[in-house]
């Protein structure tokens, strides 16, 4: 960064530029406009490819991260907003990985829970909505749709085709995660960080790589680093067409280029995600609003196409009491 591009960022609480009326700045617009375009550049890409792997051109700062519009818009300063915005969240797990959380709102379902059942369709009717799932009916007083955007759309296109299509034009960002675990003695950079994210311009496949074992302590053996490195998103699509075997010397050979690796790592593994991630792009709160009156009162939607692509995120609009709540009898829930 220039001298010239750092000193820009002090001026921010003064900027006076105001957002616009439509809601729909992109997150490099907003960056842009509070910090200047050096910053920008900079960092703007890195951002969003660490959170969302998609375009900080396309991807609206509302949608993305609403915390620094709010702040804004509260304080007329980012930074001003922030520093008053009380504390700042920090990443946690369970000392079991995620499948705790999973297990133990599996276990508070109970039997209520049909897994590998498909759901071929949905049918709202007067006194409530008939689920039909592996050739049987089941009535319900409401149903709610914690599915991917496309899966939504394909079970509410014979209730309201417009908002179908609607939801098809929400993109998502297809990611591979590739995990690998080295001897400490193998890595010659300090892991002792969150880790780190790669702008476009540097010209590299890798979109960053998470240090899990820094992140969270005891996710690795003792002696042993964890890396998770993602590929993929909305600018290396291809990235996703091609086998695991294929990807793992490109993640590992520029992972090295940052860390210093010295040999082999000791534990691979490749997962692919798709659909992967929704992107919050222009118009995606109109579409969201649009499809949610259209299909209610019986039919409502939640999951990350919906709100929020992070787990706390969806965990205070189940607070809210947006999520299924097996105690209500008669509601039904559709996942996958």
């Amino acid at each position: 960064l220039s001298a010239g591009a750092k000193l820009r960022v002090f001026r921010e609480p003064w900027v006076k530029t105001p957002p616009p009326a439509d809601g729909n700045e992109s997150v490099h617009a907003f960056l842009a406009r509070r910090f200047g375009v050096g910053i920008a550049d900079a960092f703007a890409d890195s951002i969003v490819s660490g959170v969302f792997a998609g375009d900080a051109k396309a991807l609206t700062m509302r949608g993305a991260f609403p915390r620094a519009t709010d702040a804004e818009a509260a304080a007329g300063s980012v930074i001003k907003g922030m520093k008053s915005g009380g504390k700042p969240g920090k990443l946690i797990s369970f000392r079991g990985g995620m499948q705790t959380l999973v297990d133990r709102m599996a276990g508070d379902l109970g039997s209520s829970i049909r897994f590998n059942s498909e759901v071929t369709a949905i049918e709202p009717h007067e006194n409530g909505v008939t689920v039909r799932v592996n050739g049987e009916s089941i009535e319900a007083s409401d149903v709610l749709l914690a599915t991917p955007p496309g899966k939504t759309a394909a079970l509410i296109a014979p209730i309201d085709q417009e908002s179908a299509r609607d939801l098809r034009t929400i993109r998502s960002a297809r990611v591979a995660v590739i995990v690998t675990g080295f001897r400490e003695e193998q890595v010659r950079t300090p892991v002792d960080g969150f880790g780190f994210l790669v702008p476009r311009r540097e010209k590299m496949r890798i979109l960053g790589s998470l240090w899990t074992s820094s992140i969270y302590p005891g996710s690795a053996p003792e002696g042993r680093v964890l890396f998770r490195t993602m590929m993929g998103g909305m600018h290396d699509p291809k990235a996703l067409t091609l086998p695991g075997r294929a990807l793992l010397p490109i993640a590992l050979r520029e992972l090295n280029d940052v860390m210093g690796i010295d040999g082999d790592p000791e534990f691979i593994k490749v997962y692919k995600h798709d659909p992967g991630i929704p992107q919050y792009e222009a118009g995606h709160e109109e579409i969201v609003k649009r499809v949610a009156s259209r299909i209610g009162p019986r039919v409502s939607m939640i999951g990350n196409g919906v709100d929020g692509v992070s787990v706390a995120k969806l965990l205070e609009l189940y607070e809210r009491g947006l999520s299924f709540q097996p105690q209500a009898g008669t509601r039904a829930g559709v996942a996958g």
